[in-house]
């Protein structure tokens, strides 16, 4: 209510579509659900807020993924935005890749910037895993940097709730705050998208065109 962000992404809902959206409506967001059918662990929601242009919306039928496209900036901007869940121990981990890759070779196709958003049960602070290598190869940056999940037999923080982005120039600042009703802390990034952009300064240059070519040889 207070409208402190502007897209807000909710890993882990256990909901079932037999639970009405009305539990979750509010004046000021836009609310889309990517439930199992069964209600048994994983789910995902996605908070928008009103005022932003947004569209493309798509709940994902193989893996457990919400994506959609908004404009921070109206008509100049295009962003990504691929909120998904991996749970741990997933039988189907190529899968999951293979269908996040082509998620992702879409986005490219449609805007200017992805961000990938949510649990995907990859520690970031162990120097290798699937998902780093993922995000390597795909030239993302990850803008978590802190742990975000304590487990509680062994004490070890992990780093596995992500926020991935191309440029790392938009990313004002990142944080984890503990969240009093789970396990996992809350993960925010924040980007500006209304900075200048870099220009490169343009280098005047002659064209030597096939006519030029033949007076020179003559």
């Amino acid at each position: 209510n207070n409208k402190l962000c502007d897209i807000l992404v909710i890993n882990e809902t256990k909901l079932c579509p037999l639970v009405d959206d009305s539990h979750f409506e509010n004046n000021n967001y836009q609310a889309y659900r990517r439930d199992r059918p069964n209600g048994k662990g994983g789910g995902i929601m996605v908070y928008v807020k009103k005022n932003i242009n947004h569209y493309n919306v798509t709940l994902h039928k193989v893996i457990e993924m919400i994506s959609l496209t908004f404009e921070p900036i109206p008509g100049k901007k295009k962003v990504s935005l691929l909120a998904c869940y991996r749970p741990p121990h997933y039988e189907n981990e190529d899968l999951f890749f293979k269908e996040l890759e082509l998620e992702v070779l879409k986005a490219d196709r449609e805007s200017s910037e992805t961000i990938i958003a949510g649990d995907c049960n990859y520690n970031m602070l162990e120097s290798k895993n699937k998902l780093g290598d993922f995000a390597y190869d795909h030239g993302f940056n990850n803008t978590i940097k802190k742990g975000t999940r304590l487990n509680p037999k062994t004490m070890i923080s992990t780093l596995i709730d992500v926020i991935f982005c191309y440029c790392i120039r938009d990313l004002v600042s990142s944080e984890v705050f503990s969240c009093p009703f789970s396990d996992h802390s809350l993960a925010v990034a924040v980007f500006d998208y209304k900075k200048a952009t870099f220009k490169s300064e343009g280098v005047p240059k002659r064209y030597l065109g096939e006519k030029r070519v033949d007076e020179i040889n003559h």
